[in-house]
């Protein structure tokens, strides 16, 4: 994994924190980092070591509920530039591989052990054995007070440093370049993607950054449920907190999504979604904890519940499917089935199969069954019985075994001077569905 923090491009915010899905293990506390006997021209004799101890106690200091600790344990000699993977954890100048790039202040390479960490809020993190820190030579360093005091082009090695070790903890970018970021203070934030030169504010840390690094290392509480999360209405979902705090004193809101009203301080707590749509759940948890007091966390899940209704058509139009000879054809014995069903909601359209029947009656086995959002289907095929009278019976599944069907009539014959036209509807719902084909391609709305 790599993390590259990039010159300020553009003034774009940031949003909330975000994890890198890796974690260091805190029976490994103090955590150990060594420093390369390169020494930065531009700087002070010792000031990147000191600068170093520093930024480590930034952390350390402004997010006492994370509890986190290092210990120094000096120069590693003949180790002048370059990357290494011997669980080290080391601070470099400069790579021999040239891979910092063009304006790239610096990065951080982590290598997972592959052991599994916890799971938070979804993610299954995993723990951490070696994180290097490599800075770019290639830039000119200064030092805090010097930028402060008077600069040019200069970049605060404190800065850079403070990001990257943010890190080496396990935080991501709070915002990645080139996305939308609504919240313009949250631009601040130690972990926003780019540092600009002449400026040292990202040497201190935001309230997003103390929160991330919180929820990694300190107290939390996330929720989950073990109950069906899509399905028809009326659906019942239960929802329930855990964490390494005791639930007593917990100050907690949920937020279901829906119209329903906050819920307070209930864990477990069950709600019954009675709309079809997508919902986002949130909860807030306000806790005490004796080594750092009051600490709060946060967490929502976008459309983590899916409340659906049989499959129908959309609202714009007057059956589940229709369909059209293809121009290209020249028999005029291939048809484009053109799909019509409701997909407003995400995932509420399951599967889908079209069975394919020679003539009115359906009690006989189909004579092709196609697992396709909008298929092609040639009558001309001999196997079939050639040209001549179809049913087409468009199948689709929802999540709770909620099923529709829909047959319309094709008269597929060979073209004559006459007009063709497209039949009306004629349906019917309720057919019990054993479906075994693919998963039906879906849009969002």
């Amino acid at each position: 994994m790599t993390l590259t923090t990039l010159l300020l491009l553009s003034s774009q915010p940031a949003l909330a924190w975000r994890h890198t899905g890796q974690v260091w293990n805190r029976d490994e506390f103090p955590l150990e980092w060594y420093k390369s006997d390169y020494e930065e021209a531009s700087l002070p004799t010792g000031y990147d070591e000191a600068v170093l101890q520093t930024s480590w106690d930034t952390w350390i200091d402004r997010a006492p509920c994370a509890q986190l600790d290092v210990e120094y344990m000096g120069v590693r000699d003949g180790h002048n530039a370059g990357y290494t993977n011997e669980s080290l954890n080391t601070f470099y100048y400069d790579d021999p591989k040239d891979e910092l790039g063009a304006g790239v202040l610096g990065q951080t390479r982590c290598i997972p052990s592959g052991e599994i960490a916890f799971s938070l809020a979804g993610t299954t993190y995993l723990y951490d054995q070696d994180c290097d820190i490599i800075f770019n030579t290639d830039i000119d360093w200064e030092t805090t007070e010097g930028i402060e005091t008077g600069c040019e082009r200069e970049f605060s090695i404190e800065a850079v440093a403070t990001h990257e070790i943010g890190h080496l903890w396990g935080l991501g970018h709070s915002c990645e370049e080139g996305e939308d970021c609504p919240d313009l203070d949250e631009r601040f934030a130690t972990m926003y993607w780019s540092i600009g030169s002449c400026t040292s504010y990202q040497a201190d840390l935001e309230d997003d950054d103390i929160e991330g690094i919180t929820s990694l290392y300190g107290p939390y509480a996330t929720f989950f449920s073990d109950s069906q999360r899509s399905g028809g209405a009326p659906l019942e979902v239960c929802f329930e907190i855990e964490g390494d705090v005791g639930q007593d004193g917990l100050e907690i809101e949920w937020n279901f999504g829906d119209s329903a009203p906050v819920v307070e301080n209930q864990t477990p707590v069950c709600h019954t979604y009675t709309d079809k749509g997508q919902y986002t759940v949130g909860m807030k948890v306000v806790g005490t904890n004796a080594e750092c007091g009051e600490w709060e966390f946060t967490q929502r899940e976008l459309a983590y519940v899916t409340v659906c209704e049989a499959p129908e058509a959309h609202p714009d139009f007057t059956g589940m499917f229709t369909y059209a000879k293809d121009p290209n054809d020249e028999k005029g014995l291939i048809y484009q089935m053109y799909n019509q069903i409701d997909v407003s909601v995400y995932g509420c359209v399951e599967k889908i199969r079209w069975d394919v029947f020679k003539g009115t009656d359906l009690t006989k086995d189909p004579v092709a069954t196609i697992a396709a959002w909008s298929p092609k289907i040639d009558f001309g095929n001999d196997e079939w019985g050639g040209e001549g009278k179809y049913t087409v019976v468009l199948n689709a599944a929802a999540p709770g075994n909620l099923v529709s069907a829909e047959k319309l009539l094709v008269d597929a014959v060979l073209p004559s001077s006459g007009c063709s036209t497209v039949p009306g509807r004629t349906g019917f719902a309720g057919l019990f569905l054993a479906l075994v084909g693919l998963i039906a391609r879906r849009r969002r709305d």
